[in-house]
């Protein structure tokens, strides 16, 4: 299998450069040469930036006949060369495929149009699958919504980025530690590839730390994160998938979905349920009950007419009495449960001009409107306002990242929109979770003279 990267015909900085070829070639090269190319706008500027690597001109009619992977790189407005990956003519498309690289990230996946066994081998694992649209989006489930993802690496048959075997996990010595990462697409590291999640960079610290202290204490870090996830459903993914396997560390890393979705949900739910849930159900409500005339609040939207739907205080209340519950189960189950928060850009005391111009990318160049810069703000006040909470609650392990960020201003680039990280932003956030794991682990060690005592009463 021969693959082209197809850089744009616009500057992009030496640094995005060398990620495209870099990602591309760890996800292509086992497969055969992954060959880098440019059209003639750019050639000579991009072999200037990067004199490490050899770069081809881009001719389409050749192109064609060379490869069988054609990867486009898009600029930081969205530019591609020209045809693009939507208009690029395969000669032989049931064994060619089209992607277009996404900020620096992602391989969003155009031709085919759907997923085949190659790109995702999970296809027809469970009915579910069988019936979605076989392609990158939410996936249908009894218990709630997952997402087929596989543009930034390799998920299992419901959508985590965890190995297939994990169940082997549940016989494990004493001084293997299993910790379980659990939120919404914060967690699964949205804009990171496997090696770059906190996840894997979390268990890669631990294990250093400890080999380097001369423990024989060993961890695995597994990753539940799922896009759009609320506590709710992360208490239902512990249930359904790791209950069973005792885990001695849960790590719920969220906010901003509970916050996001419990400003606009039903108040009768929120208020004296606790239910924070997806807006989008109540579209499929619609739709399956062909009540499209009942008037729901639009999204990004505090009200319906004139009537205001939840205060931050009772959004906050709501999060905090869900996390208290799945809390309490993981504590039931022996392990030890972290409150994580997840930072936004309001967490940073200024964004830097990478960060801004990633936002302006991911959002496609479009300019807010007045009432979604008003629910963003609104977000952002919550958001403040849940963090003097937590701060109150003194009997939690919080690890709250909308705090910890604050230090950090422009010469940081550590968000690649409002609410995911970036790769150096998911090391940090790696960072802060190994301190509080083994602070955790050295507060609970037995004292020397307890272990004396001890020694004493069993001889």
């Amino acid at each position: 299998m021969r693959t082209v990267v197809i850089l744009p015909p616009v500057e992009l900085h030496a640094l995005d450069l060398e990620r495209a070829i870099h990602l591309s070639k760890m996800r292509f090269a086992s497969h055969g040469q992954v060959t880098v190319a440019a059209p003639s706008e750019s050639i000579v500027r991009f072999q200037e930036q990067l004199d490490s690597h050899k770069i081809m001109l881009f001719d389409v009619a050749e192109s064609r006949t060379l490869f069988d992977v054609f990867i486009f790189v898009e600029g930081y407005e969205g530019q591609v060369s020209v045809p693009g990956p939507h208009s690029f003519p395969l000669p032989e498309p049931a064994k060619q495929r089209a992607y277009w690289f996404m900020l620096f990230s992602r391989f969003k996946l155009v031709q085919p149009k759907v997923y085949d066994e190659y790109e995702y081998p999970h296809l027809d694992s469970h009915v579910f699958q069988c019936l979605s649209g076989r392609k990158h989006e939410f996936v249908n489930f009894p218990y709630g919504p997952l997402y087929s993802d596989v543009e930034v690496g390799p998920v299992n048959e419901f959508g985590f980025r965890i190995p297939q075997d994990y169940l082997k996990y549940k016989t494990r010595s004493a001084e293997h530690k299993l910790a379980i990462v659990f939120g919404g697409s914060a967690a699964f590291s949205f804009y990171c590839h496997p090696e770059e999640m906190f996840s894997t960079r979390l268990e890669e610290k631990l294990n250093a730390t400890l080999n380097m202290r001369g423990s024989k204490v060993r961890f695995t870090v597994l990753n539940f994160g799922m896009h759009d996830n609320v506590v709710m459903q992360q208490i239902l993914t512990y249930m359904l998938f790791v209950h069973e396997l005792r885990p001695d560390f849960v790590l719920a890393h969220d906010g901003h979905n509970d916050v996001y979705y419990g400003m606009q949900d039903d108040p009768y739910l929120l208020n004296n349920h606790e239910i924070i849930y997806q807006r989008y159900s109540e579209e499929w409500s619609k739709i399956l009950h062909k009540s499209e005339a009942v008037l729901t609040a639009p999204l990004y939207s505090t009200s319906v007419d004139t009537q205001q739907l939840n205060l931050p205080q009772n959004v906050i209340s709501a999060y905090m009495k869900r996390k208290r519950q799945f809390e309490h189960m993981v504590r039931s189950d022996g392990g030890i449960f972290i409150w994580g928060v997840q930072p936004l850009h309001c967490s940073k005391s200024k964004l830097s001009a990478q960060e801004l111009l990633r936002y302006r990318q991911a959002e496609r160049g479009i300019r807010h409107s007045p009432e979604l810069e008003k629910f963003l703000r609104f977000l952002y006040y919550t958001y403040e306002m849940m963090s003097f909470e937590l701060e109150k609650q003194l009997d939690i392990h919080l690890v709250d990242f909308n705090r910890l960020f604050k230090p950090y201003g422009e010469e940081y680039d550590l968000l690649w929109d409002h609410c995911h990280t970036s790769p150096l932003g998911d090391d940090m956030i790696a960072n802060a979770y190994h301190d509080k794991i083994l602070n955790l682990i050295d507060k609970h060690k037995p004292k020397n003279s307890l272990r004396k005592i001890l020694s004493r009463l069993i001889s």
